[in-house]
């Protein structure tokens, strides 16, 4: 399975994963884009006019439930959109992904290339369903890859996202600030 999860807004780039799921509607891979929010609609009815039976839209999900359905997902997708702000933010559900030690893909944005080693996360083209599509094939079919971005992504989350390592590098910037005061 193939989970996005978010609140549907613009610079999450759904409609990308919706023709995503349309390039490969004759695959045995499932999408489930779990959510609400301002695109949702807009997404519902394209998947309905694209005639998609490989995307599901199982609506909102408390905390435990999504941390389950990450577990049962094959891909945790990032964001895709293709707006000055997609390309400079690096989303909260990436670092909760990793955290699971799931695997993820998401759109090649300046934000990922300098928040991250490389290793951690698969990427794509933005704004480009078949960069998409072509990135979940080649993820799918290969497991070893799967496992080590999941067992990279987790490491990196242990050792410079979690919260012990985020507390010393506040506490560093705070030290410097108030020496420069």
């Amino acid at each position: 399975m193939i989970l996005f999860y978010g609140t549907f807004v613009p610079l999450q780039g759904i409609e990308h994963i919706i023709r995503a799921a349309k390039i490969l509607t004759d695959t045995e891979f499932r999408f489930r884009l779990v959510g609400d929010g301002q695109t949702r609609q807009s997404a519902v009815e394209l998947a309905e006019h694209l005639g998609l039976r490989n995307v599901e839209f199982p609506g909102l999900m408390t905390q435990r439930d999504l941390v389950d359905e990450m577990a049962r997902s094959s891909i945790v997708l990032g964001v895709f959109g293709t707006s000055k702000k997609a390309n400079r933010v690096i989303p909260h559900k990436l670092f909760e992904a990793l955290a699971c030690g799931r695997p993820v893909l998401t759109g090649d944005t300046e934000a990922i290339r300098e928040g991250l080693e490389g290793d951690e996360v698969a990427t794509c083209a933005v704004g480009d369903p078949y960069s998409l599509a072509h990135a979940i094939s080649e993820l799918m079919a290969d497991r070893d890859r799967l496992d080590s971005l999941a067992a990279a992504g987790l490491a990196s989350f242990q050792s410079s996202f979690a919260r012990e390592p985020q507390s010393r590098r506040l506490l560093r910037e705070l030290e410097l600030t108030m020496r420069a005061a």
